[in-house]
């Protein structure tokens, strides 16, 4: 079009014309009769006149306007075009793929290399699940990119997420095909192959072996428990190290049981007059199975200098710098069996231990506490050593239940350890007795044999107690009370008179008929026969009731249902999930048949399915770690493990037939058996049980402690049930306990005399004071007043004072807007008066009480620790002693403990067996 108008113009200055002006061109017409010419009427003025202005610059004008109808048709024909062009080009910017970036190649053992997921005309849809590849690890790396592309009119718009592939194998690597969620759907990416190479530093002159290599060095052979050394050892060349990638190497540590990787050392040597960096991680484990064993191998990642960088980075000084992963070799072991003919003393302990006794004071009289201390000191399988050997002690003796305290040699110790044990003993009668010896046995893997070692005994005189009456002792070890006055008989009842004839009955049913021979033989076969069937269901009952099976069949329908709520409840909920995990591994130890206390991680190991053992240790430890270890989540895998652990978990079934065995069907035998013979033996005993003053009449004092604690249970503040299980405990030589019922009944009902005596008596026994009735049982005014009601009725006085302040006050307003003023003044004065008087008393009794008065009072009746966690496994919390006779106020509870708030603020946990609420 531009060639045409350019002709045109030549050819009128050839000829003397002035030129076209080229917005006149454009819209110059054909030259036609105004009548024919179809574009007249879009013709504006100025441009028409400009064409036909002269007659002699018509033929000029004309060639143009030909020139236009061709210009016109090109237009519209590049227009056709330019639609179909965007028309494609919007369809094809449309297209969405996911693909990998590059799709091949090779990639270096051990090397991080960067790869990009290319996301075509879309955007991942939520997380984009990576595949599991062998021999090749894929992590995010947090670099991601967005371009803009366009090629022949085809736009894309991708997005690009760096991904660190690093392998772990010589061999090719695939990275399969998956599917990924994205804004437009579900899309395929397809699968690419790498081949594996070394890796390399300074451009390829040297491979990754000759600048960095790693070892795991272990002994060849141990015994099976035995306390062994692990060193990890990095070695690089100094000039290419600078960091390493990670504080502690990678290292699956199954099925050895080794303590945490502690600090590195690092030290520096020369090797061919270079210098070389030593980085070495000292650790200790122990194997508890025997076998050939082949370690995993460890892995770190280090920092390499892999060449020199350019542009700003070179005017600096910095160097090129990349990560590399060093895998070490497996070593093998060989785990030799403990050899035969251990002694019977022998409790697994395997290592090298000292045993100490000691007994404070050498000397004391009765009723003056003796403390016997066993010491268990030294290196070995302590994870595998829950406690101390057994010791025996004189009936003479009062024992209070010991606690043992164990203290690891270091943060992160797991097999170097001390276990000591503080047993409490009071004498009640005078006499010298011996304490010990005692034995322990251990094997020594050093000498290769069992070895027994011996705590001496120690010889201890009790002498009689000082200044204090010759106490009369029962046949149960505890001192009697003194013999109380009868008080003379009162006259015989008179006989009931002689039986007369009474009053008529009035009309009743008539008598029944008798049944016939045949009918009644019937149904006295029915009647004899049916307690065969109930035998059998009993029997079936107790079949179910003693089945070795049940409690693991019940524990895994129980964990099931646990796992169920661990799943529904949120990560933020760190209180449930701590409860929730606390019941799985209460139903996890039933399950395992675990006895232990405080069972451990490594007690699974020991079961004879050592990869489901296994498998139950790690969770088990993930469990711990999240309970005790603050901000240490559970992994978020850990309940589809605990699932499939369960779901592969086996319990034995329940066999009908087992009601036929004798254990089953013996007992109802023996049953029936003295129910026909000893019928009226039994309901005495009956009648007895069901009367505790009846059995604590008859010495049976366990009886009554078990109906009457029932009693408390049910009705806490019921007084005399109080009282009574305090004599019950007093007289089977339980006074620590019976002082904290009897403080418990006082406090609830402190004006019966009898109850008075009974904690005087008890407290004195028990060997402590509560400083809660301290002021209350201290002979003195404040005794006589306090003594008059108890905790509760003085706060009822406390009321009443603050009615009679309130109605003085009334009398004051009357006495000012009345006309009797003298009256009502003398009547507030009256009032006001025995307000204080009533106010100051309730004030003074209920300070005498002390924390006793309120309601969630409790007393600890039992020496031990105040811990700062609800628990005995972990060693490391912080703890303080609790003395006996302890009264602290109960805010929370946990199963099997409750937290106690002292008057300063001071807060901790104790068990709750070691605690007497007073009111609750």
């Amino acid at each position: 079009m531009t060639n045409i108008l350019i002709n045109c113009n030549e050819r009128v200055r050839k000829e003397g014309r002035r030129p076209v002006a080229r917005h006149a061109q454009r819209a110059c017409p054909p030259l036609q009769s105004p009548d024919s010419n179809p574009f007249k009427n879009n013709l504006k003025s100025g441009e028409a006149c400009s064409l036909v202005r002269r007659r002699d610059a018509a033929a000029p004008c004309a060639r143009a306007t030909r020139s236009f109808s061709v210009m016109s048709f090109s237009v519209m024909s590049r227009f056709t075009v330019f639609v179909f062009l965007f028309t494609l080009i919007v369809t094809t910017s449309h297209a969405q793929s996911v693909r990998w970036e590059p799709d091949g190649g090779s990639l270096a053992k051990g090397q991080v290399t960067q790869l990009q997921l290319v996301f075509d005309n879309c955007q991942p849809q939520g997380n984009a699940p990576l595949p599991a590849v062998p021999g090749l690890e894929l992590q995010p790396s947090g670099r991601n990119s967005q371009n803009f592309n366009s090629v022949n009119g085809r736009t894309t718009v991708s997005i690009s997420f760096g991904i660190n592939a690093r392998p772990t194998t010589d061999q090719r690597v695939t990275i399969p095909a998956f599917e990924i969620n994205t804004d437009k759907g579900r899309l395929t990416v397809a699968s690419v192959s790498f081949d594996v190479g070394a890796a390399t530093v300074q451009g390829g002159a040297l491979t990754l072996d000759q600048v960095a290599s790693s070892k795991l060095i272990a002994p060849q052979t141990v015994w099976a428990g035995e306390v062994f050394p692990i060193t990890y050892r990095i070695t690089a060349l100094k000039r290419f190290l600078t960091s390493l990638g990670s504080e502690h190497p990678e290292w699956e540590s199954l099925p050895l049981n080794p303590e945490p990787w502690p600090k590195h050392q690092v030290s520096e040597e020369l090797k061919n007059g270079e210098p070389w960096i030593n980085v070495i991680y000292n650790t200790r484990a122990i194997a508890r199975a025997p076998g050939d064993i082949t370690l995993n191998p460890a892995k770190q990642v280090v920092v390499l200098v892999t060449g020199r960088s350019t542009g700003m980075d070179a005017f600096f000084g910095m160097q090129q710098q990349e990560q590399f992963a060093i895998t070490s070799d497996q070593p093998k072991i060989t785990v030799k069996p403990l050899p035969a003919g251990a002694p019977a003393s022998f409790a697994g302990a395997v290592g090298q231990f000292k045993l100490e006794s000691k007994v404070v004071p050498d000397n004391a009289a009765v009723g003056e506490p003796i403390t016997w201390t066993l010491t268990l000191s030294g290196t070995g399988n302590w994870p595998d050593i829950q406690s101390l050997p057994p010791r025996s002690v004189s009936k003479d003796f009062h024992a209070i239940q010991p606690q043992v305290k164990r203290t690891p040699e270091g943060e992160n110790a797991l097999f170097g350890a001390t276990l000591s044990e503080d047993v409490v003993l009071v004498p009640t009668k005078p006499g010298s007795y011996t304490f010990g010896p005692v034995e322990w046995t251990y094997f020594d893997p050093a000498q290769g044999r069992y070895v027994t070692v011996t705590a001496p005994a120690t010889k201890i005189d009790v002498a009689p107690a000082a200044n204090a009456a010759a106490p009369i002792f029962t046949g149960t070890g505890v001192p009697a009370a003194a013999p109380v006055a009868e008080t003379p008989g009162l006259a015989a009842a008179p006989k009931p008179p002689a039986d007369i004839p009474g009053d008529p009955l009035p009309a009743a049913e008539p008598a029944p008929v008798p049944l016939p021979r045949a009918r009644l033989v019937m149904w006295l076969l029915c009647a004899g026969l049916w307690p065969l069937l109930l035998w059998l269901a009993l029997a079936f009952r107790r079949a179910r009731r003693t089945d070795p099976g049940r409690p693991q069949r019940e524990a895994r329908a129980r964990l099931q249902k646990i796992l169920a709520q661990i799943d529904e409840t949120p990560a933020s909920d760190h209180a449930r999930l701590a409860s929730l995990l606390q019941a799985w591994q209460r139903e996890t130890a039933i399950l395992w048949k675990i006895p232990q206390v405080v069972p451990s991680a490594s007690l699974f190991l020991n079961a004879k399915d050592t990869q489901a053992g296994a498998v139950w240790s790690a969770l088990w430890s993930d469990s711990e770690r999240s309970l005790y270890r603050s901000g240490s989540p559970l992994p978020p895998d850990w309940s589809a493990r605990a699932h499939d652990a369960l779901a592969a978990k086996r319990v034995r079934r329940f066999n009908p037939l087992s009601l036929f065995a004798p254990r089953n069907l013996f007992p109802l035998a023996v049953a029936l058996f003295v129910s026909l013979f000893t019928f009226q033996i039994a309901l005495h005993g009956l009648e007895k049980t069901a009367d505790p003053h009846a059995a604590y009449k008859a010495g049976d004092f366990k009886t009554a402690e078990t109906i009457w604690r029932k009693q408390t249970a049910d009705a806490p503040t019921d007084w005399t049930a109080r009282h009574n299980l305090s004599l019950a405990l007093a007289q089977q030589d339980r006074w620590a306990e019976a002082g904290a019922q009897a403080v418990a009944a006082f406090v609830q009902h402190p004006g019966e005399p009898e109850v008075l005596r009974n904690v005087l008596l008890t407290l004195s026994r028990a060997g402590y004071t509560p400083s809660a009735v301290a002021e209350v049982t201290r002979p003195g005014p404040a005794r006589e007043v306090a003594l008059r009601y108890s905790p509760a009725q003085w706060q009822c006085a406390l009321g009443v004072s603050v009615g009679l302040a309130a109605l003085a006050f009334a009398f004051v307003l009357l006495g000012v807007y009345g006309r009797r003023r003298i009256l009502f003044v003398t009547l507030a004065a009256v009032a006001f008066g025995c307000a204080a008087l009533g106010a100051t008393v309730s004030l003074l009794s209920l300070h005498a009480y002390g924390a006793a008065k309120n309601e969630n009072a409790v007393l600890v009746w039992k020496a031990g620790s105040l811990r700062s966690i609800p628990t005995v496994a972990d060693t490391a919390q912080k703890t303080t002693p609790l003395a006996a006779g302890t009264v602290a106020v109960a805010d929370k509870t946990f199963p099997g403990w409750v937290r106690l708030v002292f008057e300063d603020g001071q807060t901790g946990w104790v068990p709750v067996e070691d605690t007497v609420s007073l009111w609750k």
